[in-house]
């Protein structure tokens, strides 16, 4: 979003487009490692996502 959004004028397409990103990514971003960290000897996944929010 380049501007500032109000929550009773948004556009309901922009806030799933950021859902889509910042919800359902994260999920599936998990689902797809936590394969690879049981097989691992160290078993943490640490998400910094404050900077990626679309």
């Amino acid at each position: 979003m380049a501007k500032p959004q109000n929550a009773s004028t948004i556009d309901i397409s922009t806030i799933r487009e950021t859902f889509e990103t910042n919800f359902y990514g994260m999920i599936q971003t998990t689902q797809t490692f936590l394969p690879l960290l049981r097989r691992g000897s160290i078993r943490a996944l640490t998400v910094d996502a404050r900077s990626l929010g679309s």
